[in-house]
């Protein structure tokens, strides 16, 4: 444990001149972009004078090395600033999304990592199959779409065509009262104060943006498991299992132990 607590501290003190470098290079690469963004918050009709104190506010009107220094001291402070769509501030709307945004990528995390390890385990046990061949067209497909175009189909077809999934209005359908606040996950709270017809609601909102999640971003997980998954049944220790006299199913097992830190 020990061990891996210094090999924990060593990646996360790498991080800090890593995130230093990607701040600097996207400050500055936004920055140098053409436009001004006083024009856009001043509105279409606003006053030279207008527009030169929302600069001033901004401090736009400062040299760029200076905006950044500012910026980080902000950034230092935990003030992200005031988004321009909501006019709140931006951490607080991170902090009204997040519960939902988890809630979405944990479950297709999940579920990609359920689907695709078994089925990229098959189909390196059995390289050359069918599963094989529907495994690299569906990975080609997948691969080459946008998730927003998968999304609309999905609901094309689900929704409009067979009328299996709920309108897509939200986390909960119109007529649902929102679920007691306790995380901000619908699901989560809804589960935890027992508020059954909530958690219907939340989950059957759910299952289309998981799929279309889980389609689109499965595939990663799928060719890692299957590329790992060939190496290790090509390994030396496999051979040694299969020369002791060891099962397909011992020697497959053997191979997913060590398959699977890389997935």
């Amino acid at each position: 444990m020990s061990g891996f607590l210094r090999f924990l501290a060593r990646r996360l003190l790498a991080t800090i001149p890593l995130l230093f470098a990607v701040s600097v290079i996207v400050f500055f690469l936004i920055r140098l972009l053409p436009g001004d963004p006083s024009y856009m918050l001043a509105g279409p009709y606003a006053t030279p004078d207008r527009i030169g104190e929302v600069r001033s506010n901004l401090g736009l009107d400062q040299p760029i090395l200076t905006q950044y220094v500012r910026w980080m001291e902000h950034l230092a402070e935990g003030d992200l600033g005031t988004s321009w769509r909501t006019s709140q501030p931006v951490l607080q709307d991170i902090q009204q999304r997040l519960p939902a945004t988890l809630q979405l990528v944990v479950g297709a995390v999940l579920l990609s990592i359920m689907i695709g390890v078994p089925l990229g385990v098959v189909v390196a046990a059995r390289p050359g199959g069918v599963a094989d061949r529907a495994v690299f067209f569906y990975g080609m497909l997948a691969g080459s779409l946008p998730d927003f175009w998968i999304g609309l189909l999905l609901i094309l077809v689900f929704y409009y065509a067979l009328a299996w999934a709920p309108a897509p209005v939200g986390q909960l359908d119109f007529a649902v009262l929102t679920p007691e606040h306790v995380t901000g996950a619908y699901i989560v709270d809804a589960a935890i104060t027992g508020n059954w017809e909530a958690l219907g609601s939340a989950v059957s909102q759910i299952v289309l943006p998981l799929a279309t999640l889980v389609i689109v971003y499965m595939p990663l997980v799928l060719k890692t498991a299957r590329s790992t998954m060939e190496e290790m049944l090509e390994s030396r220790f496999v051979l040694q299992a299969r020369a002791a006299g060891l099962s397909r199913a011992m020697q497959v097992r053997y191979a997913l132990r060590n398959a699977l830190p890389p997935v």
